[in-house]
Order: C-alpha cells, then structure tokens, then sequence
C-alpha cells in the first residue's frame, strides 16, 4: 500500500497536480513515518512552493534518518538559504562539499551561505574552488566580486566582475 501510494505521489507530482502529491505523501508518512522517499519528496514539494517552514523539517528528518542522502542535503541548505538562515545553510553546504568535493554546485551553494552570512573570506574562498571546478560559473565569478568588494580588495573584485561580465554578457544583474 505504501509503495502504491508512494508512486501515486510521484506520477501526481510529476504531472504538477501537486495537492494529489502532497496528500499521497502525507499517507505515506502517516502510516511509515521514517519513510526517506516520501521525507524527500514532501520536503522537496514544499521547497518548491516556496513553503520553506515546511520544507525544512522534512528535509532534516531526511537528512537525519540518512546523512550522506546528498539530494536532501541540497534541497535543505537552499531552503535555509531562502529562510534567510544563512549559517545553518552554511553547515549543511560544507557536509554536502564534504560528499562530494568536486561538485562546483555545492561550493558554489557553500560561497552564497557564507556570504549571506557576512563571511566574506569564507565566501570567497568557496567562489574560487567553484569556479576552479567550473570556469564557466558567472555567478561564481559574480559571488566572487562581491565577496571581495566586501573585504574591500577592489582590484581583485573588479577582475572577477569583468569575468562574471564576459561569461554572461546579457546578463542584466551584473551591470
């Protein structure tokens, strides 16, 4: 019965009638509450509604029952970034870097955490560890100039914005 229920959950979800997802995984929890799938899923739907109180609490049972379950470790620490909890996200970012190490997403999630909690040397640190993954990364560049404009190296962040500049030259937030 789980299982169906489960699959009812994902197939709903998927077709984006997401009331029918969220009830489905209610039932799941209901009767299996330590249920991973379903403590994902309903953490990542409410993520997705942008119901982060919500969200989070399922994420950290997820993470709980399974610490190395790396797509909860993600879900959470952009839920906590968007909660505006920027040094709990900092904590689960740096677990989640720790899994995986050269994964430039995850550095990249680790640099906006610190710099939204005013770590700026930490932040930059962790902008240039994504961008040595992933040269590519124009938020990574732009995270970087920030971060450095922050702690006042101008030269060094005026080197970065021009590379955000020149990676993404259409984009409208870094002018």
């Amino acid at each position: 019965m789980i299982e169906s229920w489960l699959e009812a959950g994902k197939t709903a979800h998927q077709s984006g009638d997401l009331e029918a997802a969220r009830a489905a995984y209610d039932r799941v929890l209901a009767a299996a509450p330590q249920n991973l799938e379903a403590l994902y899923l309903i953490g990542a739907l409410a993520y997705q509604l942008k119901d982060f109180d919500r969200a989070i609490p399922y994420l950290q049972d997820c993470v709980r029952l399974d610490p190395r379950h790396v797509p909860a470790l993600d879900a959470l620490s952009a839920a906590l970034i968007a909660a505006h909890r920027p040094q709990d996200a900092s904590v689960v970012a740096g677990k989640l870097v720790a899994l995986q190490p050269n994964d430039s997403r995850f550095w990249h999630e680790l640099a906006v955490a610190y710099r939204l909690a005013g770590d700026f040397a930490d932040a930059a640190y962790a902008f240039r560890q994504a961008l040595a993954l992933d040269p590519t990364r124009s938020n990574s560049s732009a995270g970087l100039a920030q971060s450095l404009f922050a702690m006042r190296q101008l030269p060094e962040a005026a080197i970065a914005y021009d590379q955000a500049i020149a990676l993404a030259p259409s984009s409208i937030g870094l002018r």
